[in-house]
């Protein structure tokens, strides 16, 4: 029999099997069991995290006519083994990136009015639906509005933005949740133990987990690679190190004490080394701030991410403070060492520069310094307003900016040192986009991104429902309304114009009409 890879071996076969989704896979059994099925779902989130398992899944249990009480389907009708067998006619997978034209679209529509070869409904899937081109959205829109009875559409795509919102609108959406490396840890585990591997180091699956920077898919892509390098199912750091061109997490705890001791010399010694063996400086980047940081996070317990008795005596002589800063340093220093010219040479330096740290930043060098800079540099202080932050946002995450639009704050921006806080209000005429603003995952980016702008430790943006509007205005009404009265004035201006009224006078007549062109 032909090998299987991992990541289609372990596809989830039912709802509880999907990982870190739980939010995502109640709902979907909730509208199974309860019948309420809508007729479009659009499924959003990075690669790899399950939206096109789920939607399958989701399919397979709306076909099924044998479906069990929590939602899952049964797998032995007819429906089920067709959809197993890759043989269904009634459920239809299509890739929008290779099916993207107006053609394609139209294509798919005349066959929507064809009823399923049996039971109630056909189910058609659309990955990636963000590829489709715009003309391809204008032909499927009435249908995602008024489709066939017999028709579900569940859409998946990693770039909801880049989606138009005439037909997000029309979507019933779920967002996955990025998954954290402890959850795809766990996940590579757990199939280790099914696949009878041989870990040497538990701590090697976490390499692998963050490697796969939240993708489920990727981190068992990678175990696929690994297991390339290891017939017998045999994994060691060495393995590890040569399938992926990883820095090795033990030669990456000795980069990190010879930091910590400034010893310049084993620094650069094991980074020439792993550079020998073809670890490219990216990924010793990478080793190095994990290490840092498993460091600061297990400085009480040392001993349980893999440092020596005498190892952890070094690390409890440096301080909690002195940790945070080293790491600090040199995740931002890292960004321009490898956009450098010469980034092999540029990170060697960087790292000696922070194992003679202490040398660099003797107290009477720094204090000299700060004279210098308050002689020569006056402190400017610049106040952060909400109108800047929504600019901000609007490059960070366009979607929500724009759902934000049809709403407006209705108390606050309230900013102080540790935290940021506003009520941000919507009316009747835009409970779409509140509906869609309070859903799970959007609240959390805006307060993220709050944090990150005003750079505080706290934010808290509450939406809040308008049934009575009153004199709220949302910020696209007042835009409209600027918009219209620009319009209105010029139109005023060119009635009451000398040349128009004397050729009125001339004909004897007036202006019944003025259009303004668009631009």
């Amino acid at each position: 029999m032909s090998y299987q890879v991992l990541s289609r071996k372990w596809r989830p076969q039912n709802f509880e099997e999907v990982v870190g989704q739980k939010h995502i896979t109640d709902s979907v059994q909730n509208i199974l069991k309860a019948n309420r099925l809508g007729h479009a779902y659009m499924l959003t989130g990075t690669r790899g995290i399950g939206k096109t398992s789920v939607a399958r899944l989701f399919a397979k249990s709306i076909r099924c006519v044998e479906r069990k009480e929590d939602g899952n389907s049964c797998g032995q009708c007819k429906s089920c083994l067709g959809f197993d067998a890759n043989s269904s006619m009634n459920i239809l997978e299509l890739d929008g990136a290779s099916n993207n034209s107006v053609d394609d679209v139209r294509n798919l529509i005349s066959n929507l009015q064809t009823l399923p070869t049996f039971g109630d409904y056909k189910v058609y899937i659309i990955d990636e639906v963000h590829m489709l081109s715009i003309s391809a959205f204008n032909a499927l829109l009435k249908t995602l509005e008024e489709p066939p009875k017999h028709v579900v559409f569940i859409m998946a795509t990693t770039e909801p933005h880049k989606v138009p919102d005439t037909v997000l609108s029309r979507c019933q959406r779920f967002d996955f949740r990025n998954a954290s490396s402890e959850i795809i840890e766990k996940h590579l585990s757990n199939i280790a133990e099914k696949e009878e591997l041989r870990i040497e180091d538990p701590t090697l699956l976490k390499s692998i987990a963050l490697m796969a920077k939240g993708s489920f898919r990727d981190s068992l892509s990678l175990l696929d690679q690994v297991l390339s390098f290891s017939p017998d199912g045999h994994i060691t750091e060495d393995i590890v190190s040569l399938s992926l061109g990883m820095a090795k997490v033990s030669v990456m705890r000795k980069v990190c004490l010879a930091i910590l001791n400034q010893d310049t010399s084993e620094v650069s010694s094991l980074y020439l080394n792993l550079l020998e063996n073809n670890i490219k400086p990216k990924n010793i980047s990478e080793g190095i701030l994990n290490t840092f940081f498993d460091i600061i996070q297990n400085i009480d317990q040392l001993e349980t991410i893999g440092f020596s008795n005498e190892d952890t005596e070094v690390l409890s002589s440096i301080g909690i403070d002195e940790l945070f800063w080293i790491y600090e340093g040199l995740a931002k220093d890292m960004i321009w060492v490898l956009d450098s010219l010469l980034p092999e040479k540029s990170l060697e330096i960087l790292l000696q520069k922070y194992a003679l740290r202490r040398q660099m930043l003797q107290p009477s060098s720094l204090a000299a310094e700060k004279k210098k800079i308050k002689k020569t540099v006056k402190k400017v202080v610049i106040k952060k307003t909400w109108d800047d932050f929504e600019d901000f946002f609007k490059k960070e995450s366009p979607a929500i900016a724009s759902q934000l639009e049809h709403g407006n704050i209705i108390d606050g921006p309230y900013v102080d040192k540790s935290s940021v806080r506003v009520s941000y209000g919507f009316s009747e005429n835009s409970k779409l986009f509140y509906e869609h603003l309070v859903q799970e995952g959007s609240k959390e980016k805006i307060e993220v991104k709050l944090k990150d702008f005003f750079n505080v430790s706290s934010a808290l943006i509450d939406f809040v429902f308008l049934e009575n509007k009153g004199n709220f205005k949302s910020k696209a009404e007042i835009v409209e309304e600027e918009i219209q009265n620009q319009k209105d004035e010029k139109i005023d201006n060119f009635k009451n114009h000398p040349v128009v009224k004397e050729a009125e006078k001339i004909f004897g007549s007036s202006l019944d009409k003025i259009k303004l062109k668009e631009s």
